[in-house]
């Protein structure tokens, strides 16, 4: 009929992926109230480790639509520890019974990196170290290392790529080799890789 459109092709719908949300309600709801009072630069992931479900994100106030929980980059810390002990294993430069000693510090020439526990751990093996998470004792594995054999076992890991989570704008973190440094700091001194070695610089 007269000014009616007329119909050219037909295409049918079709069933979509299943979306499966794994927020919990409470726990995100949490995040967001222990952020309320600290400054913009801050997030709070919490992530089912099983499964790599996300179960929290939120952000500090004043990002102003700025993700810090997908596009900032932050160090590891002592999680790191983990990488390392796999790069040491990885390596050889480790075995599981090898004993370092921990006497509260690890020392480089004049400069000396301080473990939390300043009495020292006193000898100990990877297992305990990983336990009581002793610095001194990754401080020493990490200058074994070099900066070279962490990242490339780092990123096995996937340090340095983006997770593929569909969420946001997403910003690989760095995982730095010895090239890296040379780079950013015009060379590499090995202090770097020690400071590297509980997940901090």
């Amino acid at each position: 009929g007269q000014g009616r459109e007329k119909e050219l092709f037909r295409v049918d719908a079709q069933p979509g992926i299943p979306l499966r949300v794994t927020l919990d309600v409470d726990l995100q709801l949490e995040a967001e109230r222990l952020l309320a009072d600290v400054g913009p630069a801050s997030a709070i992931v919490a992530v089912r480790p099983s499964t790599g479900d996300i179960l929290a994100a939120a952000n500090g106030p004043g990002t102003n639509g700025y993700n810090m929980a997908t596009y900032g980059q932050f160090a590891p810390g002592s999680t790191f520890k983990a990488i390392r002990a796999s790069a040491g294993l990885r390596n050889k430069v480790i075995d599981e019974h090898q004993i370092r000693v921990c006497p509260g510090f690890f020392r480089l020439g004049k400069s000396v990196w301080r473990c939390f526990n300043r009495g020292g751990h006193g000898p100990i093996a990877l297992v305990k170290a990983l336990q009581y998470s002793c610095d001194a004792y990754f401080y020493s594995v990490g200058y074994d290392l070099g900066p070279d054999r962490l990242a490339e076992t780092a990123r096995l890991f996937g340090f340095g790529s983006r997770t593929g989570l569909d969420l946001d704008r997403e910003t690989p973190g760095g995982m730095p080799d010895r090239n890296y440094y040379v780079r950013r700091f015009g060379a590499y001194t090995p202090g770097l890789v020690v400071n590297n070695a509980i997940g901090q610089g």
